[in-house]
């Protein structure tokens, strides 16, 4: 009967979410009035208005106290939800082939970038299903390459990317080789950046030496070489300033255990490191060692059973009550995986994650782990108009997205 219950909500919410509303969409500068905003962080705003101009957000408040500009398209969504384009954390949409790679790959230089392809059916249909950005990961490896952030729905490769270098993957694997692989190229890298460090030291002191060296015409001092950071080891040194984020899949406890050896020097690690963890299979279990490490949880959102027992579980929220920050993504990439994405959300706020915190884990959240916050997964001012326009709460099964927009461009409906 649950079985039933559950294919008649997806078939309804299929075929109420199939396409977006008939009349023009409106580009450009427009302003959506009268609409309940989820801005994705804060406070719901009730009864809002939003200015969208140049593909930007330039305003956004309750509808009261904001003041249309004159010309401007407006758009009545009065019982309408307006909120940010979902932020997926971890995809391969929009890139060609597998990305190679191995369970032995070392290739830290290598880059998404190298296989973008914006004109991919994945482009269009998670744009269609609400997702403005997707974080772009490479090939499985050991050290399987750097990811980026691009724009869904783009016409170009130049207009698709974001931002080039958002995280380095890491895919976990118990064992002494894996441990020493990334603690040894973490602590050369370490080592790098404190030669470095050191360097902007001397060079400041030199500096001050000189001055006075000339003041009192006296001999010069000599100005301290420069060292070169290696090409090769950027990523890390970038992970290590907090540049990118340490993006490691962890499928076991035993995987959380390894990640764990090969993170305990602290000095190595610093105050800098952004770790987030893709977590699957049974991973979730290694909770308690995922909150020593810092980690914010990569989980899907789906229900998954407890390891030999019938009791189901939603990894999502065991983590989330362990005390970790969680990001979710869709159960899958597939067609279905992002037209069903909601539906999934729900079934994660009904096993116990906080609504007023399940938002932020698919806009806000992984738009900061990917290093664009500052302009997506958001309803803010200087933020892309990454928008999705429903009909009703997104979280119950017959509401249907009506609109949605792309740094300010309407969507077709691809789904």
């Amino acid at each position: 009967m649950r079985g039933r219950l559950l294919c008649g909500l997806l078939s309804l919410a299929f075929f109420a979410s199939a396409a977006i509303a008939d009349e023009a969409l409106p580009s450009g500068d427009f302003a959506l009035t009268g609409c309940r905003v989820i801005p994705g962080e804060g406070d719901v705003i009730e009864d809002a208005a939003v200015v969208v101009k140049d593909g930007m957000i330039v305003t956004v408040g309750k509808r009261a106290d904001v003041e249309l500009p004159r010309g401007v398209q407006v758009v009545d969504a009065v019982g309408k939800v307006l909120t940010p384009a979902f932020v997926h954390a971890g995809t391969r949409l929009g890139l060609r082939g597998s990305g190679g790679g191995g369970s032995t790959t070392i290739d830290p230089v290598k880059t998404v970038i190298d296989e973008l392809n914006p004109w991919l059916d994945g482009n269009r249909w998670s744009a269609s299903n609400g997702f403005g950005t997707l974080g772009l990961i490479p090939g499985t490896g050991m050290i399987g390459g750097v990811g980026a952030a691009v724009r869904s729905a783009a016409d170009d490769v130049e207009s698709m990317v974001r931002r080039e270098k958002t995280l380095l993957r890491v895919d976990v694997t118990p064992g002494a080789r894996f441990i020493s692989t990334l603690a040894g190229q973490l602590s050369i890298a370490r080592k790098d950046l404190d030669k470095h460090a050191k360097w902007k030291r001397d060079h400041a002191k030199w500096e001050t030496d000189k001055k006075k060296a000339e003041a009192e015409k006296e001999k010069l001092p000599k100005e301290p070489k420069e060292p070169t950071l290696s090409e090769s080891r950027a990523a890390y040194h970038a992970v290590l300033r907090g540049e990118m984020a340490l993006y490691c899949r962890v499928s076991s406890s035993a995987d959380v255990t390894s990640l764990a050896e090969a993170l305990a020097d602290e000095r190595v690690r610093g105050d800098d490191l952004r770790l987030y963890c893709l977590v699957v299979g049974s991973a979730y279990r290694g909770a308690d060692e995922l909150l020593d490490l810092g980690a914010t949880c990569v989980v899907s959102a789906a229900m998954t059973s407890w390891p030999g027992t019938n009791q189901t579980i939603c990894p999502a929220v065991y983590l989330r009550n362990a005390g970790l920050p969680v990001v979710l993504i869709p159960r899958s990439d597939t067609r279905a995986g992002l037209l069903n994405y909601t539906l999934d959300i729900a079934s994660v706020v009904e096993a116990g994650f906080p609504v007023d915190e399940v938002w932020p884990a698919v806009t806000s959240g992984p738009a900061d782990l990917l290093g664009v916050g500052d302009v997506a997964g958001r309803i803010a001012k200087d933020h892309h108009a990454d928008l999705v326009l429903w009909d009703g709460d997104p979280l119950l099964p017959t509401t249907r997205i009506e609109r949605v927009w792309i740094a300010g461009e309407p969507v077709e409906d691809a789904r």
